[in-house]
Order: structure tokens, then C-alpha cells, then sequence
């Protein structure tokens, strides 16, 4: 798998959030905020059934997505840009919902 990753989900969530502008540093932050990403949801999403069908579970997983984009995202990032990323991430995984 490509950059290490050990599912398509996180090099997924990688390439949504990678910018030719990132350091050395900044890269192997967006990698493991990718990982740790989508092991979040994926646990979360395991202990859910149909999760796209109910509001409240709907917004607890936009809420595991905004949370650690808050919380792992390179300073180079700003604060406005994290809605945008926030909603391309969650529609990727409520598209590949099953």
C-alpha cells in the first residue's frame, strides 16, 4: 500500500488532506492523523448499525472527524479550512456506507 498505509480508507483520507506545501513533518502528521482517523471511525462504525439512518449517529461520526482534525492537524492548516476537509471526509465515508 501506498506511504505505508495499511488500508485504502487511510491512504484515502491521506490524499483528501495532502498539500505540496506540507514539510517533511507536517507529512508524517497528516499520515498519522490518517491512520489514527480512520481506525476511530472504523471502531465506531463496527459498534453502529446502519448509522447513515439516524441523525444522532450520523453527527457522532462528523464529530469523531472534526475532533481529530482539530486535535492532529499541522499549524499549517487553518481553522477555516478544516470544515471543508471535515465534510469531504465524512461524505467518503457515508458514500461507502453499507
Amino acid at each position: 500500500m501506498r506511504e505505508g498505509f495499511t488500508n485504502e480508507r487511510q491512504l484515502a483520507v491521506f490524499d483528501m488532506l495532502y498539500k505540496e506545501s506540507l514539510t517533511k513533518d507536517e507529512i508524517a502528521q497528516v499520515k498519522e492523523l490518517a491512520r489514527e482517523l480512520v481506525d476511530k471511525i472504523q471502531e465506531r462504525l463496527a459498534q453502529m448499525t446502519r448509522w447513515t439512518e439516524k441523525p444522532e449517529t450520523r453527527a457522532e461520526v462528523d464529530t469523531i472527524i472534526r475532533n481529530e482534525l482539530y486535535r492532529l492537524l499541522p499549524a499549517s492548516y487553518p481553522d477555516e479550512s478544516i470544515a471543508a476537509y471535515r465534510a469531504e471526509i465524512y461524505e467518503y465515508f457515508y458514500a461507502r456506507a453499507a
